[in-house]
């Protein structure tokens, strides 16, 4: 098997945590990092950069892993 794994970061800034799902919008990104139907995509930490009263800024780490021989469908 030809196993491809990288990291990707993603930022993300809440605004307003009545209106946010936070484990929605957790999957939504993972699912959105995923280039090929048989990647593998897991949050590999979630860091808390800034907050105040009215936002919160976080940084993302989310491990792909691709196999290489067996990419799948490409995902538009």
């Amino acid at each position: 098997m030809n196993i491809q794994k990288f990291q990707t970061y993603i930022d993300l800034t809440v605004a307003n945590w009545e209106n946010t799902s936070m484990a929605d919008t957790l999957r939504e990104i993972v699912r959105s990092q995923r280039q090929y139907e048989n990647d593998y995509a897991e949050i590999h930490q979630l860091i808390e950069i800034f907050k105040s009263d009215e936002e919160s800024d976080f940084t993302i780490i989310i491990n792909i892993s691709r196999n290489l021989d067996n990419l799948g469908e490409l995902i538009e």
